[in-house]
């Protein structure tokens, strides 16, 4: 029985020995392989170049801060951002006296991290604004890499009042209210259920790592076992969704719900005596957005222009559609607004700015070539931006 007993243990002694030698082996193997082809560093899915997590708006840009972009099909750029952490030079605070100032919010086609800074919708806006027009326009660029109706009335709170504007443009398309709906579970709102900040959306954030992430770090056996459970189990995810999924148009209730910022960022502005227009564009590579009741839902253009333009009827807010700025198919491509579609939007939004809002275009006192008195003294050229 004794020898029976010491020949079983010595058996298994030598299995486990052999198991561990297997182990070790394979965990040399893995940590030769990994020196050897070391994986690409991982890279966080910022969507804009400085754009780090915000317990404000989810998403903002570093505040001064310069780095250099280099486009595939284009010359190398500088990307800067002010000490509002806002794409371009400084906005200084007071405001000059005499300087007509717009502030332009929306999301990353606003920021536009493709384009130079002198190609960007703003700057083009600007231009487009300034001609023919003695006294100074600045166009402020407050795009953020997350924006939308909720993130926009945040943002008005915030950063925007603080720049004393004249007139506030907000840029939105259906993409917007999807992501609104996204978001709802991340905002905090007050007692009457408006905005006042939105939580992180990326897992960039450093979080306190588990037993499993330890053990990962430590042993290479570990990490290529969880990465093919992963894959594994991607692959299966993949295969049972590749039937066409049901998905639902956004009721037309949510729309609107997500629609109710805009209606109390226009109330706010008016208390501020700051003009509001919104300059509504189709919608460039729409996604579908999950819901937390229910399966993934889409909005189309047509929705989306339909819902915007009640509250334009109710509200009396100005609102310019900017459809004809780009071509047939800007709803299918995913690519943001190229370096034509950023001017050819900024001539067309100059036009609504000039027929609709007043300001400096409109009195023929501060045009060019008017007679101004002698005891008038414009504002010094150094105002501008």
């Amino acid at each position: 029985m004794f020898r029976w007993v010491f020949r079983c243990g010595k058996t298994c002694l030598g299995a486990v020995v052999g198991l561990a030698a297997l182990i070790a082996l394979a965990e040399v193997g893995l940590r030769v392989a990994t020196i050897s082809n070391p994986p690409p560093p991982a890279q966080q899915s910022t969507p804009v170049p400085l754009a780090v997590s915000s317990w404000v708006t989810g998403w903002e840009l570093r505040p001064l801060q310069r780095t250099t972009i280099r486009p595939v099909d284009g010359e190398a750029f500088v990307f800067r951002t002010n000490r509002w952490g806002l794409r371009g030079g400084d906005v200084v605070i007071p405001k000059p006296a005499g300087v007509f100032r717009m502030v332009c919010v929306g999301d990353a086609n606003v920021v536009a991290p493709d384009c130079p800074e002198p190609q960007t919708f703003c700057a083009h806006l600007q231009a487009e604004l300034q001609h023919g027009v003695n006294y100074p326009i600045e166009v402020v660029n407050a795009g953020l890499p997350l924006g939308g109706p909720s993130i926009a009335l945040i943002q008005f709170e915030r950063t925007v009042a603080l720049m004393q504007p004249d007139a506030i443009l907000v840029m939105i398309d259906a993409q917007d209210i999807l992501q609104d709906t996204t978001l709802r579970k991340r905002i905090t709102r007050d007692r009457q259920g408006l905005p006042v900040s939105c939580a992180p959306v990326d897992d960039s954030l450093p979080k306190s790592p588990n037993m499993l992430t330890q053990l990962r770090n430590e042993f290479r056996l570990i990490d290529w076992g969880c990465q093919r459970l992963v894959q594994e189990l991607s692959n299966d995810r993949a295969k049972s969704t590749s039937a066409p999924r049901i998905r639902t148009d956004l009721p037309r209730d949510q729309i609107a719900r997500a629609l109710v910022p805009l209606r109390e960022l226009h109330q706010r502005c008016e208390t501020r005596q700051t003009r509001m227009l919104i300059v509504a564009t189709p919608s460039r590579g729409t996604t579908p957005a999950d819901t937390d009741d229910g399966p993934s839902v889409t909005l189309t253009d047509a929705a989306f222009f339909s819902a915007l333009g009640d509250l334009l009827k109710q509200t009396g807010i100005t609102g310019i559609d900017a459809s004809s700025a780009f071509g047939e198919a800007a709803e299918g491509d995913a690519a943001g607004w190229n370096h034509k579609e950023q001017r050819d939007l900024a001539a067309l939004a100059a036009q609504g700015v000039r027929e609709r809002l007043p300001g400096p275009w409109s009195s023929p006192y501060f045009q060019q070539g008017t007679v101004i008195p002698a005891s008038h003294h414009p504002p010094a050229a150094g105002s501008q931006r």
